[in-house]
């Protein structure tokens, strides 16, 4: 019952939490320094003063930039609820047209970045604590740590400079990008393991040194069923969380490295539509990040109620 009411409550707060992340979007463009329509316009602008000035007004009510900063918050949510549209590029175009033609790319290194460093650092994690300060546990330390003290996009321009590999590909075709796809893959896998990794090893020592822990081990259970049914179920909670909330991160990294070694997908996309001034894109865009980042916050909060031991 107690997770019960915990769960409600917590719906309302991601609900909540979507609401205010979107109002922030929308204020954020709102306060910009100078008028979006107006640069938008630069290169197109009638000659007249008089003329650009009604075509700026008619198309800040075309895109709903009149309204007030609420008004435009609901008239986003009111389309996207109907419709499913997350608006229209400033350049002509759905938004969600603009998804579908780079997701795929962006899903792909997604679940494969995921599916290979989360079980990698537990791995490492695990075999590390149990040969704490050994040979093997320097060595991981050592290796470990040029990719997590050097920045991802630092190593992505050292691959591009002197790893001497030709990246081209056709945007509509998604294999003739492989196998050079994997490069930034791997990269990301490298860099999200060399962090959590540390993670799974420091919750796991601090656990190892429990008084449950030495009485498990002189019961006689072996240092395997010491770890796996004792250990690491509880240092679970906050190893479940690190890993839910990395997630968004390993989205932006992905997005750089889409942008440095020109892929197809959400970052270049997101770059392009900077570069452009297209804020019908941006936004769209921002909201998809956001409701990414919400829902695995909620999840992680729920998994991490579900799996802490004292539910048990």
């Amino acid at each position: 019952m107690r997770f019960g009411l915990y769960f409600i409550l917590r719906v309302w707060g991601l609900l909540l939490q979507l609401f205010g992340g979107l109002v922030l979007i929308f204020f954020l463009f709102n306060i910009i320094p100078y008028d979006p329509v107006g640069v938008f316009l630069f290169n197109f602008a009638p000659s007249s003063d008089a003329e650009r000035e009604l075509l700026v007004q008619s198309l800040r009510a075309q895109w709903g930039l009149d309204k007030p900063l609420l008004a435009q918050v609901g008239s986003f949510l009111t389309e996207l609820v109907q419709t499913g549209s997350l608006g229209e590029s400033w350049y002509g175009g759905s938004v969600n047209d603009l998804l579908k033609e780079n997701l795929i790319f962006s899903l792909f290194m997604l679940i494969m970045v995921t599916i290979a460093y989360i079980p990698l650092s537990i791995l490492l994690g695990v075999s590390t604590a149990r040969r704490n300060r050994r040979f093997y546990d320097f060595l991981v330390r050592v290796i470990t740590s040029i990719f997590y003290g050097v920045p991802y996009y630092i190593i992505a321009v050292l691959v591009l400079t002197f790893g001497q590999v030709e990246f081209s590909g056709d945007p509509s075709s998604f294999f003739s990008y492989f196998p050079e796809i994997f490069i930034p893959i791997g990269i990301t896998i490298l860099v999200y393991t060399s962090f959590q990794y540390r993670l799974v090893r420091s919750e796991l020592r601090l656990i190892l040194r429990k008084n449950y822990i030495r009485t498990a081990y002189a019961k006689g259970l072996s240092d395997r069923a010491v770890i796996y049914r004792h250990a690491i179920r509880n240092a679970l909670p906050p190893i479940v969380l690190s890993f839910t909330i990395t997630i968004p991160l390993t989205i932006s990294t992905l997005a750089v490295l889409e942008y440095l070694f020109g892929f197809p997908g959400i970052g270049n996309l997101l770059v392009d539509a900077a570069r452009n001034l297209d804020w019908g894109v941006i936004i769209g865009i921002s909201a998809v990040f956001l409701f990414i980042n919400s829902v695995l916050t909620f999840v992680a909060d729920v998994v991490v109620q579900l799996v802490t031991p004292e539910r048990s």
